[in-house]
Order: C-alpha cells, then sequence, then structure tokens
C-alpha cells in the first residue's frame, strides 16, 4: 500500500487536464496512487483520462455532474494512503511539491495539514490583463506571503481562506469525520478548514511555492463574478453564522468596513439575515460622508467616538491591514469584529 493517495475531481477539464496530471506523475515522490473522479464529464475528458497509461492512476467515472465536494469526497473514500494529497484538474505542481510536504508532515507530527504558497497564473489573453486576475495576484497570492507562521495561519483562518485548497496534504485519519460539504459550493474549502481550525487541529503553509494555479474562464478562481457574488456572499456568511447570531444579531451600531463592491455585498446579507448596518467605515477619504445603498461612509476615527461600535471586515485589499488596526485598538475577532 501506498504512503501517500493523491485525489483529483474534474469536470469537463479537457483543455488543461493532461498538463496537470502530467506535473502528478513526474513528481519527485513517485510512490503513490492517484484517484481521478471524473464527475461526469460531457466533454472529451473521459477519452483524455483513458489514455494514460500509469498503474498508479484509477480513474472512476460518475454517472452525472454531482459538484466537486461529492466528487473530491468519493475519492477521500476510496483513498488507502496514510497521507491523502488534493490536486486540481487544471493546475501545474512544482516537482518536489509531494516530497516536500511528505517531510515536513514526517518531521512535524502534531501539524494535521498542510498547504504551500502559490504563483496565479493564465494562459488566457482576456484574463491576463483584467482586474480580476490583477486582484488575485495581490489580495490572494501576496497576502498568503504574510501567513508565514504556525499561528498566524491559525489565526487568519478565522478571517478567510488562507490555505490554497489544491496545494494541501491531510493526514487522512482527520477526514473520518470531516468531509467537504455540497452545500458550500465555492467555500468548501474554507467551511472545511474553518471548521479544522476550530476543533484545533493544526495547518500550516510551507514558505515556498509548490503549485502554479491557473486562472481560466472555466475555473473557480476565474468565475468569481457579480453573477455569482451573493452565493459567495451567503456561503461565507454561514460557515461563520454560529459567531454571528451570537454576537451581532442584536446589536444596532454595526459598521461594515470596506465600502466597495464587497462590502456592499455583505450588506445585502446580514439585511436579509435581519441584521441591522448602521452605515460603513473606508480608508477613502473621498469616499467620507458618501452614501453607498443609502448607508454614511464614516472615517475610521468613527471607532474612537462609539466604543459600542462592531465591524465587519469586508475589504479584500485592506482585510489584514483593517484587522491588525482593530486588534491594537482593543477589538477581539468574532466578538467586536468579524472578517470577511
Amino acid at each position: 500500500m501506498s504512503k501517500l493517495s493523491v485525489v483529483m475531481a474534474v469536470y469537463n477539464g479537457e483543455k488543461y487536464i493532461k498538463a496537470s496530471i502530467e506535473s502528478i506523475l513526474k513528481q519527485s515522490f513517485s510512490d503513490f496512487e492517484f484517484i481521478i473522479v471524473n464527475d461526469g464529464s460531457t466533454d472529451k475528458t473521459s477519452y483524455y483520462l483513458s489514455e494514460v497509461k500509469d498503474k498508479r492512476v484509477k480513474v472512476y467515472n460518475l454517472d452525472k455532474n454531482s459538484g466537486v465536494a461529492m466528487a473530491l469526497n468519493t475519492g477521500i473514500n476510496l483513498a488507502n494512503g496514510e497521507y491523502l494529497a488534493i490536486a486540481d484538474a487544471d493546475d501545474i505542481y512544482i516537482q518536489n511539491r509531494f516530497e516536500k510536504e511528505m517531510d515536513f508532515l514526517d518531521k512535524n507530527k502534531e501539524i494535521h495539514v498542510v498547504g504551500s504558497f502559490v504563483n496565479y497564473f493564465t494562459s488566457e489573453k482576456d484574463l491576463e490583463g483584467s482586474l480580476r486576475f490583477k486582484n488575485i495576484k495581490k489580495n490572494f497570492e501576496l497576502q498568503l506571503f504574510e501567513i508565514n507562521s504556525l499561528e498566524k495561519v491559525n489565526e487568519y483562518l478565522k478571517y478567510y481562506c488562507c490555505i490554497i485548497n489544491s496545494t494541501i496534504m491531510f493526514r487522512r485519519d482527520i477526514l473520518k469525520d470531516f468531509k467537504y460539504n455540497s452545500k458550500f459550493t465555492s467555500s468548501m474549502d474554507y467551511e472545511l478548514f474553518y471548521n479544522l481550525n476550530k476543533k484545533g487541529y493544526k495547518m500550516f503553509n510551507i514558505n515556498e511555492v509548490l503549485a502554479n494555479i491557473r486562472v481560466s474562464d472555466d475555473s473557480i478562481t476565474g468565475k468569481v463574478s457579480n453573477k455569482n457574488l451573493k452565493s459567495i456572499f451567503n456561503q461565507l456568511y454561514e460557515i461563520k453564522a454560529e459567531e454571528i447570531e451570537k454576537n451581532f444579531k442584536n446589536e444596532d451600531s454595526i459598521f461594515i468596513w470596506g465600502a466597495g463592491g464587497y462590502g456592499s455585498g455583505f450588506l445585502n446579507i446580514f439585511s436579509e439575515k435581519g441584521i441591522k448596518i448602521k452605515g460603513f467605515i473606508d480608508s477613502d477619504k473621498c469616499k467620507w460622508g458618501t452614501k453607498l445603498n443609502g448607508k454614511i461612509i464614516n472615517s475610521p476615527d468613527i471607532i474612537y467616538k462609539d466604543k459600542n461600535i462592531k465591524i465587519i471586515v469586508a475589504s479584500e485589499p485592506g482585510r489584514i491591514e483593517i484587522v491588525e488596526f482593530l486588534k491594537k485598538n482593543g477589538y477581539n475577532n468574532l466578538k467586536e469584529y468579524i472578517s470577511f
């Protein structure tokens, strides 16, 4: 039995799956089983998978598309290895990814999940210069480099998903009690990591780039747009619903820090949940005194005037800076502020 199982879910991945599989089969650590769950693909994915001639590869074809969470859970249930690595069908992995992650888990028995830093890239010209791609590079890739210790991963997982799903390696035994939740279609990884973190499982990012994460029109990362943002906001709310209901539900002085599209989206979700938002806070002086969705935009100085203010941090570019500012001013995470 191999010490490592690699699980990949794929749906209509004909464009990039060959390159992704090749990067896995050429890993410096080569003794693994590679479980690929074909989630009801209707393109040429099935054909490409049938052409792979490697005894390590085991392909399982689902009759219909069931979603990535269920497909990954299917692969996890079939896995036999002590360690289990997740791989995406459109990403490219550095040749020593598995070797580095296994060595880390071998040497650090107290760590349950390990991921790595990443490089986001795109081969699609229309995305290369797009605002969305630039934001991904700035707000996710660069922020990830700052989360470079066990303590920071533990802390920042309470704020947002600072572990990249397609880089992770688990100790498989923890997945007996935890699985990906198909209810959280675009946030299933964060829902899993958030709850693992909440239960005291330790997670870490190796401080090296071990994966090149592709951004494309077909990838989940590339699909984030106004069309499905409401669903994403709602899922992020539901992940932290227990804390929100306990500490924010009946408050009458709640402000959203981030007067942009992200903050506006959370205003709608919180309002739908019956939570009153008093106004916005933003660091941009040009916005002070103006309104967004009928709510006044205030200077950060408002927190000094009213000690009962509670904050919803809803700013991707400013998330870490805002959280550090609130901590220095005596705010407690999940009690006086909550970050998304």
